[in-house]
């Protein structure tokens, strides 16, 4: 289940760590879930990708425990350049 009214607490979340979706669940037995998921604009080394945790209070101190990557963008495939070297001739062919 998802609450479409945010508590403030889950607000003041989503505020203070806007690289991430911050949204808490809720498991069919009642239990509460907090989830941070990365952003796709903000993916970068050292971000944790998804972080869970049972309170927004927990979910925040784990977020802040992380270190914090500079903001640089991940980087992008040059289209000038293969993928891997091209097939070229052996110096030393099989059995020479």
């Amino acid at each position: 289940m998802y609450s479409l009214t945010p508590t403030e607490e889950l607000n003041r979340a989503r505020a203070e760590f806007d690289d991430y979706e911050v949204f808490e669940l809720h498991e069919t037995s009642g239990i509460p879930k907090v989830v941070a998921v990365v952003k796709d604009a903000c993916q970068r080394p050292g971000l944790s990708p998804l972080v869970c945790a049972a309170t927004v209070e927990e979910l925040c101190a784990r977020l802040r425990a992380q270190e914090t990557p500079e903001r640089v963008p991940l980087p992008k495939r040059d289209r000038t350049r293969a993928y891997w070297e091209p097939n070229l001739p052996d110096e030393h062919p099989p059995g020479s």
